[in-house]
This record gives C-alpha cells, sequence and structure tokens, in this order.
C-alpha cells in the first residue's frame, strides 16, 4: 500500500483562492492523503467554507485556531496532529499539478532519500491548467552543502521555502516551525538540511505561487517589520549550525550575507516606524559576531572596514566614498 501523505494547509482570510486551491489537493493523482486545514481565525468565511467543502471528501478535515497565531502556528498544527509517512506544505491561496505529490513521491523511492523538491512558477491568476502535460525530466540529486548556500544568498527561492518539498516524517521529527513572523521557512529548513547529505529535486514546476494582493507581504507597514525581523532572526540562524566539516563555511555564509543586507536595509528603514530598533539591532549583532565577522575569508579587508565605517559613521563614508569615486 502507498504510504500515506498529510498534506498540511494554512488557512487564514484567503476565501476567494480556497476553490482552487483545494480543488488542485483533491484531485492528486497520489490518492493516499490526509489534508489538514488549519483555519487561523480567519474573518472572511474561511472557516466556513472549509466546513462545507470537508464534507465532500473524508480525507480532508478542519482544525479551528481558538486566537490567530501567524503563519507558523497552522503549520505546527498539523504537524501536530499528522499521521503520514510523509508531510507536505501548502498554502492557502496556490494550487498545485495534478501530479505534484506523486511526482516527490517518486523521487524519494527512486533515489532513496528523505527529502523531494520541485520547482515553482509564480502566478496572478487562478486560471492555470492543473492537468497540463508534464515536462518530464530526470530527477536530480542535490547536495546539502548546495541547497543552503542557494538559501542563505536567497540565490533560489525553490530552497528557502517549505511548500515546495516532500519531508520524510522521520526526518522532521522533533522540529516544529518558529514564531519568527519573518524567514520561518529558512529557519526551519536550515535544521532540516543539516540532518542529510543530499536531497531529490524535480526539475519541473509543479506548484503556482500566487501573488496574492491581499496579502501580508504587500502591506507597507509589514514590510517594515519584516525587514527588522528578517534581519535579527537571520543571525539566530547560527545557533542552528551543527558542529562539523561544515560548521565555519555555513556560519561565514549567514555572517556574509547578512553583514551585505544590513546597510542597504537600514536605508529602507530609514523614516519607519523600526528605524531606531534597526540601528540598536545592528549595533547588537556587531557586538555579537564582529569579531568573528573580522576574521571571515569571504570578506576582504576593505569591505570590512568601509562596512564599519558606514555603520557607525555614514557621513564620514559619504564622504569618503565621493572621494574615492571621483
Amino acid at each position: 500500500m502507498d504510504e500515506l501523505v498529510s498534506v498540511i494547509i494554512n488557512v487564514y482570510n484567503c476565501k476567494t483562492y480556497l476553490p482552487k486551491t483545494l480543488d488542485s489537493v483533491r484531485e492528486q493523482s497520489y490518492r493516499n492523503l490526509e489534508v489538514i486545514l488549519v483555519d487561523d481565525c480567519s474573518t472572511d468565511g474561511s472557516g466556513e467554507f472549509c466546513d462545507e467543502y470537508c464534507q465532500q471528501d473524508e480525507r480532508l478535515r478542519v482544525i479551528h485556531h481558538e486566537k490567530n497565531t501567524g503563519v507558523s502556528g497552522p503549520r505546527n498544527t498539523g504537524l501536530r496532529n499528522a499521521k503520514g509517512d510523509y508531510v507536505y506544505f501548502m498554502d492557502g491561496d496556490d494550487y498545485i499539478h495534478v501530479e505534484a505529490i506523486e511526482a516527490l513521491v517518486e523521487a524519494i523511492k527512486e533515489t532513496g532519500l528523505e527529502l523531494a523538491a520541485f520547482d515553482f512558477v509564480r502566478t496572478d491568476s487562478l486560471e492555470e491548467d492543473t492537468h497540463c502535460p508534464r515536462n518530464r525530466k530526470p530527477v536530480e540529486i542535490v547536495s546539502t552543502e548546495q541547497m543552503i548556500f542557494e538559501m542563505l544568498s536567497e540565490v533560489m527561492m525553490k530552497w528557502c521555502v517549505v511548500w515546495n518539498k516532500l519531508y520524510k516524517r522521520t526526518l522532521i521529527d522533533g522540529l516544529f516551525l518558529n514564531d519568527a513572523y519573518s524567514i520561518q521557512d529558512q529557519d526551519f529548513n536550515i535544521r532540516v538540511y543539516q540532518r542529510i547529505d543530499q536531497a531529490a529535486f524535480v526539475p519541473e514546476p509543479l506548484y503556482w505561487y500566487f501573488s496574492n494582493p491581499d496579502s501580508l507581504q504587500r502591506n507597507p507597514s509589514y514590510n517594515a517589520k519584516r525587514l527588522y525581523l528578517n534581519t535579527k532572526n537571520r543571525f539566530k540562524m547560527l545557533d542552528y549550525i551543527l558542529p562539523g566539516k561544515n560548521e565555519k563555511k555555513y556560519r561565514e555564509w549567514i555572517l556574509y550575507y547578512g553583514y551585505s543586507q544590513m546597510l542597504q536595509r537600514r536605508e529602507k528603514e530609514k523614516g519607519t516606524e523600526f528605524e531606531d530598533d534597526y540601528r540598536r539591532l545592528g549595533k547588537e549583532i556587531i557586538k555579537k559576531t564582529g569579531r568573528e565577522f573580522l576574521f571571515m575569508r569571504d570578506f576582504s579587508l576593505r569591505k570590512k572596514a568601509n562596512f564599519l565605517l558606514s555603520w557607525y559613521f555614514p557621513k564620514m563614508y559619504e564622504t569618503y566614498a565621493g572621494l574615492i569615486n571621483e
């Protein structure tokens, strides 16, 4: 018998998009599913819609939160209630190809690995054909080192997110998503990736990532908070790096890209309610990691000096930068 796959869908004020999302799951060619919808106190009727929809299919059930918990809360509730051999996360306003889960299960069975992922496409339409013919390509084997590098450098979003991956349940036992408000997926994945050496990748876009005009990410006030917490939580990932041959390399990648973003984000925080908080956060980060940063190989001595001068004496740095660029 095929192993059970637990599909965990976080639901919050997405009633308009839920029919497409849930239809794409119900129609999956891989049939042995339990689908756990977690309603995070929606106010638009999403919870009631889920109750009605689940009456169509005994594989679906709804859990209603008593208070709103953000993105991580529903996923953790789903994890605590999942009974599957595999776990698949999904957002309530996205949708998947009819063979998406089957492709992931097959990739794991073919390779003997514990994690499989596929590619995705962005869309602003709810009319994409989830039954379109697949452009089948051989499954690729990707090293943990490549996945972590591309995630931390944000070169490849596919390694940052959780919603394009099938996790073997034994792989993620004991792990939950942190209530970090920002980069929760990366925070979770960096802990998962260090438990394996390789993952399987299906080089086909089998997930439609819907550009929801009502999403939190499009709210300007959210962006200021997101940038602040993104920086804070990125450096917290240093605490997850396990001792071993790649410890120094992974720590340096976190520091390299974290410090590279700090100046740019400080400019974006100017004039927002988080301007002072961001400045204090930067000083705390430098105090805690500055020595390690100064001894990094990936930053030249000049870049290190330029960063510190620009962070602590921005006006002096502007004068200096103007002189050397003349």
